[in-house]
């Protein structure tokens, strides 16, 4: 029925295509044979197959469906157009991500056009929800690629996901807050390759990198009072791209010796 074509960022969504297609090659004469159809979602990306149907995933039959309610595209061969009214910055990109959208259609004359749009407001929002919603689809698992080598702590920290993982900031989570400045960690420090976010005359959080690897970034993440207490925690973690212009930890409590626990008087 329809392919699209995700452009990734290096930081965020690896490159990808997902093609969308019923499970019987015919054309439906009404619109409840459409709706009983059984759909099939395939996403391909560096050789990479996932393949899932719309009788495991309910999102797919309901992306499938709403294709058919997009405003129709004239064209003429060949066909290659654009609709009217773009948005001067496409929904799609807000997550790291662009669609493009290539589907057959039938042209004035009765024959079948391939039809190839590259941006166009209401099927980027498609595009982008079609992309979201299938997500969860695929086990959850995004194509996020590792955070590059070149990235530093001060890059990582201020960015990091403080929710997806155990920290001092657990009594006080709520919705809404995400990124350290949440919290009131505003002031950034970097000494000797680590960044340090403090909440003044508080709190300060820490980040050093020990390596990289193609599965995330280890790093040592150190949590600190300043206000008197007697809190001290360290602990190695595994941070990966979110997907979302930041990051957050895949994996905690990593066994590393150049992130030893810390006890209260340390």
């Amino acid at each position: 029925m329809v392919t699209i074509t995700v452009d990734g960022d290096r930081y965020y969504t690896l490159p990808h295509s997902i093609m969308i297609e019923p499970d019987v090659n015919r054309l439906a004469q009404t619109r409840q044979e459409v709706e009983a159809r059984r759909w099939i979602a395939t996403r391909t990306s560096d050789g990479r197959i996932d393949r899932i149907s719309s009788d495991e995933c309910p999102a797919l039959r309901t992306i499938a469906l709403s294709f058919g309610d997009l405003p129709a595209t004239p064209v003429s061969p060949p066909a290659l157009r654009t609709t009217s009214d773009p948005s001067p910055i496409p929904p799609t990109m807000k997550d790291g991500f662009a669609t493009r959208l290539e589907f057959r259609t039938e042209g004035p004359s009765g024959a079948w056009v391939l039809v190839q749009i590259k941006q166009g407001w209401p099927y980027d929002v498609w595009g982008h929800e079609a992309v979201s919603s299938l997500l969860p689809c695929w086990g959850g698992e995004a194509l996020i690629p590792p955070p590059s080598r070149d990235l530093s702590a001060a890059d990582i920290l201020p960015r990091l996901d403080l929710t997806s993982f155990r920290n001092s900031t657990g009594p006080a989570r709520a919705a809404g807050l995400k990124r350290p400045g949440d919290w009131g960690f505003t002031e950034l420090e970097t000494a000797d390759g680590v960044a340090t976010l403090s909440r003044p005359g508080d709190w300060a959080i820490s980040l050093s990198l020990i390596r990289w690897t193609p599965e995330g970034v280890i790093a040592c993440f150190t949590d600190r009072a300043r206000n008197g207490g007697s809190y001290a925690a360290q602990s190695a973690l595994r941070i990966v791209s979110d997907g979302l212009a930041g990051y957050r930890v895949a994996d905690e409590a990593l066994n590393e010796a150049d992130c030893p626990a810390l006890s209260p008087q340390d």
